[in-house]
């Protein structure tokens, strides 16, 4: 539930920086937001989640922990220390063969060629609240 609350505080807070960079009024975003359907927002997000920790469980789980809370075979950082950005960006560098850090840049590269940008991005806000 914590985790539901959180992506719906994240789609909230996109929805506000969206407004603020295209300049429209504080009331034309209240409006907006207000006009914006929580029960499907809740619904979608709930679903993303479940991917999202399905796709953590499948790739990430034997090597980092249920948690995030491991060092991946002796070698890497606790990922459940990092923020999402942090990670999102360190996935992003291993699916373009662009980070090797501690070794692990094959496996790694193998582990996240396969996901979108989009769901890099979920993974990398999910492990985030991992931290126990």
């Amino acid at each position: 539930m914590r985790q539901i609350a959180f992506i719906t505080f994240l789609l909230l807070v996109f929805a506000s920086l969206f407004f603020y960079f295209n300049r429209c009024t504080d009331q034309e975003a209240i409006d907006a937001i207000q006009a914006t359907p929580l029960d499907i927002d809740q619904t979608q997000a709930a679903s993303t989640l479940a991917t999202t920790a399905n796709i953590y469980q499948k790739r990430c789980q034997p090597c980092h922990g249920t948690h995030g809370q491991l060092s991946a075979l002796s070698k890497s950082d606790i990922i459940n220390t990092w923020s999402a950005t942090k990670i999102e960006q360190a996935l992003l560098h291993y699916k373009h063969g662009k980070r090797d850090a501690k070794g692990m840049g094959s496996m790694m590269h193998g582990q996240a060629e396969q996901l979108s940008d989009e769901e890099i991005k979920a993974l990398a806000n999910y492990i985030a609240t991992l931290s126990i």
